[in-house]
Parts: structure tokens; sequence; C-alpha cells
């Protein structure tokens, strides 16, 4: 048997190797560990790397497609340049064989009018033209075609069409010059590439009233996906006029034919002392007390519409039986639909003033208001006050004697 001190020495070895080797394990543990979180931080630096390479290679390709729209675009504009000029030239022989056979047939007759003058004139009265019934400045433009000249007609009367290619592009105005038109749909066809022209051509009278009244058009519709079918004749202008009708809806005023406002908000009765019409349908073909919509509202909502919903406006016209407003007032305030004590919003204008208001300056005083009203959203308060009807007291006095 051995002595105890070298069995303890032999406990005290075994002690050791076993914790040196717990150590060596943790070491290796920890070793391990750093490893793996290198390789990641290397994966990570690889994939920013490949982004890089990406996003440069993304760069480059955005690049050459820029420049290669840029070369297509080059491309349009000496196409462009091309057809215009080719096109200038063919219409320009064709207008001197014309011109010479014109020169031909009819001898030269000396005049004292100053025709570069009247030119001049016509061509200023073309650009200035606001409404959109013939030809003016397009609704959109485009910078690759700006400075197109059209070379249709004579130098002093030549002008730029800006109108983008592949787009609904259109332009509007007034000419009393039909050649005007011929250059333009040339120039579409022609210079532009376009293969048709879609137009709208409407006659221009000094009695713009009598125009548009008792005479049957032809109409054409032309729906949204462009195909178009016969429609039915109306009493809107010369007889044997064609024009084109859109299908998309528009708010016009009936009695004015603004489309800024709709009858109900129309201040214009020319020289009548009322406004004619219906203004729930926004229809001139029956008064409003004939509508079945009105049949159908109570007095009280009667009122509000011919009363309290024209305040310091014209007042409705209805038919021959029907109560005149302030009758209808008297009747919703005896039978308690109105209270006489309450607050009430205003009263239509009496007949007179409607009539001298609407006269005004030639029809200018009451042109100018309607602009102001539509541009304010319809407030009633911006618009002139008539003494005879500034309160329910001064109605009362000013309709209690009328028969």
């Amino acid at each position: 048997m051995a002595p105890p001190h070298h069995q303890s020495d032999r406990n005290g070895s075994h002690r050791s190797t076993s914790g040196a080797q717990a150590e060596s394990s943790q070491n290796e543990d920890v070793v391990a560990a750093q490893r793996a979180v290198d390789e990641a931080m290397e994966r990570q630096r690889q994939a920013q790397l490949d982004v890089e390479k990406a996003m440069k290679r993304q760069r480059e390709v955005q690049r050459e497609v820029a420049e290669a729209m840029e070369r297509q675009r080059e491309v349009v504009r000496q196409q462009s340049r091309a057809a215009s000029v080719t096109g200038g030239q063919a219409r320009g022989g064709r207008r001197g064989s014309q011109s010479q056979t014109r020169s031909h047939r009819q001898p030269s007759i000396p005049s004292n009018r100053n025709t570069s003058a009247a030119s001049n004139r016509n061509t200023s009265s073309f650009r200035r033209a606001s409404r959109a019934t013939g030809i003016t400045n397009p609704q959109q433009s485009s910078s690759v075609w700006q400075g197109v000249t059209t070379n249709h007609v004579p130098e002093a009367e030549r002008h730029s069409y800006h109108i983008p290619p592949n787009c609904g592009g259109s332009v509007e105005g007034f000419t009393k010059d039909p050649s005007e038109l011929e250059a333009v749909g040339d120039h579409l066809l022609n210079s532009m590439g376009y293969d048709s022209v879609s137009y709208r051509v409407e006659p221009k009278w000094n009695d713009a009233k009598r125009f548009m009244e008792n005479e049957e058009v032809l109409v054409r519709v032309t729906s949204s996906n462009g195909r178009t079918k016969p429609g039915k004749g109306a009493t809107l202008g010369e007889p044997g006029r064609f024009t084109e009708i859109s299908q998309e809806p528009v708010i016009r005023c009936v009695n004015c034919r603004l489309k800024t406002h709709t009858l109900r908000h129309c201040l214009d009765a020319e020289n009548e002392p009322e406004i004619y019409g219906c203004i729930l349908c926004n229809n001139d073909n029956h008064m409003v007390d004939q509508c079945g919509q009105f049949k159908s509202m109570s007095l009280k909502e009667q009122v509000d519409l011919l009363v309290f919903e024209r305040a310091n406006m014209p007042g409705l016209a209805v038919s021959k039986d029907f109560p005149k407003w302030y009758d209808l007032l008297e009747q919703a305030i005896s039978s308690g639909d109105i209270d006489a004590n309450g607050p009430m919003k205003g009263f239509p204008w009496t007949g007179q003033f409607c009539c001298n208001l609407c006269c005004e300056e030639g029809g200018d005083t009451i042109r100018a208001l309607q602009k102001k009203f539509d541009e304010s959203g319809f407030d009633m308060s911006i618009l002139p006050v008539d003494p005879n009807t500034a309160s329910l007291s001064a109605v009362q006095g000013c309709y209690s004697e009328r028969p």
C-alpha cells in the first residue's frame, strides 16, 4: 500500500489535468466563434461589393438608355424638319399654280385698300381670339415642337403650331381667313405625321342669339373610343350646319351659354325682368313650376327655391296660373310654413332693377358681375341688393298694391 502522501499527489495531479482540459476546450470555443464572426463579416463585405457593382452597372445602363432616347429625339426632330421643308415646297408649288390660274382668269383691278394693313389686322384678330371656335394656341405643348412654322400661307400670316406628337393636344380660336384652317390641317397631316384630323366648325354671326334659335343642325356623336354615329337634329344653329358633339358631360348655362355655371346661378336676363327656364333641370323648354321635381316639393321647399335661393338675383319666371314668388311667400307666411320674424337670406330683384342692371353699359356690367360671382363660388353676398326687396317689409310695400 502506498504511503498517504503519495496518494495525495496523485489526486492533485488528476485535478490539474482536468482543469487544463476544460480551459483548452473553452479556448477552442472562443476561437471557433471568432472564426465564424470573421467569416460572416467577410461574406458581408463581399455582398456589399456585389451591391456596389450592381449599382454601378445600373447607372451605366441608365446612361445608355438616356443616350438612346436622346438619339431617338434627334432623329424625330430631323424627320420633322425634313417633312416640314418638303411639305412646304410641295404646297408652295400648288399655291403658285393656283395663283397663276386665278390671275389669268381675273384681270388685275386697282384698289385703294392697304392690303398689308388688312392682312395684319386679320392676323392680329386671329391671335387675340379667345373663344373656342377656331384656331389659336394649343392646349398642350412640347419643347420638341417649339418653333415649327407652317409655310402654307403668305409670310405675313404664318403662325407656329406647337402640338406635341402622339397625344391629344388641340388648337382652338377664331379666324376670318379659311386658309388658316387649311394651314393647320396640312401641318398636322403632312408635317407631324398624323393620319387624320378631328374638327369642329362653327360659323359666327353678329346676332348670336338669332343664330342659336330654331335652326336644325346635323350632329355626329364621337364616343370616347373614337367611333362615330349619327345623332338627332337639334335647334342649335344654321340649317345644314355640321358639328361635332362629345359624349362627355358639359356644364353649360342654357341661358347665356357659359360653361362656368348653370341656369341656377345665371344673372344675365338680358332685357327681360326674369330668368326663363327650369333651374332644376338646367333646361329652357319648360318653366320651373312645370317640373316634376318642383311639383313634388312642399310649400316651404318651393319658397326656398323661388325666393331665398334667388336672393339678390333675378327672379324666376313661372306659368301664368302659378303664383309669383312674392305671392307664394305670403302664402307660406299665412300657413305658418315660414316665420315672418325669422331670419331670411334675402329676396330676388324686382323686374325693373333686373332690366336696368342687365342693360347697363350695354351688358358689360352684368357680365363682369357674373364672372365675379362664378369665381367666388356663387357667394350671394357680393351681389347688389335691390332697395325695393332689401327686407320683408320692403317686399310687402313694393308688391302689396299689385294685382
